[in-house]
């Protein structure tokens, strides 16, 4: 086996679970809040990131991780590389969903809490619609 090259490899899928990892923390929280959280979308990119990265590398490296999925893969009529490379993409999927999931939830979570300052507006921003239907009504009930 040859090390640097599933050390690279390892690296480069970090690389892009990081990247699509921020990506999702950043859009979930825009979506659910209109707030965005740079410093939680990496946190929680990174997180996300790590699980699948770590099963990537067991499941390249070793035969013992990967086989179920390669002879799964194999009965199906499917050559033993491609079943391999099928098996630790498969488990690294699988890993990712977890992950994507947790990021998601846990993005939102923090990101999306109210603070102190944001109660006040929405309380004064409440109240002066208030009290201009307040001014309607009583413009409505004079007529």
């Amino acid at each position: 086996m040859d090390y640097k090259l599933l050390a690279f490899s390892s690296l480069a899928v970090f690389g892009v679970l990081l990247v699509s990892g921020v990506v999702v923390s950043l859009i979930s929280t825009q979506l659910q809040c209109s707030k965005i959280g740079v410093s939680t979308a990496f946190k929680q990119g990174a997180i996300s990131a790590a699980a699948p990265s770590v099963v990537y590398t067991l499941a390249a490296a070793f035969l013992l991780v990967r086989d179920p999925y390669s002879r799964t893969f194999q009965s199906f009529g499917i050559d033993e590389e491609t079943a391999r490379i099928l098996a630790v993409g498969y488990l690294t999927m699988l890993t990712s969903w977890i992950t994507s999931v947790q990021n998601v939830h846990t993005s939102e979570k923090t990101v999306c809490q109210t603070d102190i300052k944001e109660m006040t507006d929405f309380k004064k921003k409440m109240m002066a619609e208030l009290a201009e239907k307040e001014k309607q009504k009583e413009a409505n009930a004079k007529k």
